[in-house]
């Protein structure tokens, strides 16, 4: 299976754009957010950050949690 960079709807603070980079190479995404914030402050890791939002795709796969968690929501034809 061929592995693709995206954007993780699952481990997300903002945009998933860390979360889905440590899910890419295979790291804790703590470990990312932690060099993120010791980089933040020189101003160009927000930049390349909100680059990076816009340019990888979010993540399309369903999950199991997406199941899980649409289970509880109704629809006026299941009444």
């Amino acid at each position: 299976m061929k592995k693709e960079l995206r954007r993780s709807r699952h481990d997300r603070w903002f945009a998933g754009v860390i979360g889905g980079i440590a899910e890419y190479l295979g790291v804790s995404s703590g470990i990312l957010r932690l060099l993120y914030i010791f980089l933040a402050p020189s101003g160009s890791p927000l930049f390349l950050y909100l680059v990076l939002a816009v340019l990888i795709p979010e993540e399309t796969r369903r999950r199991k949690d997406d199941d899980e968690a649409n289970d509880h929501k109704r629809e006026w034809s299941d009444f």
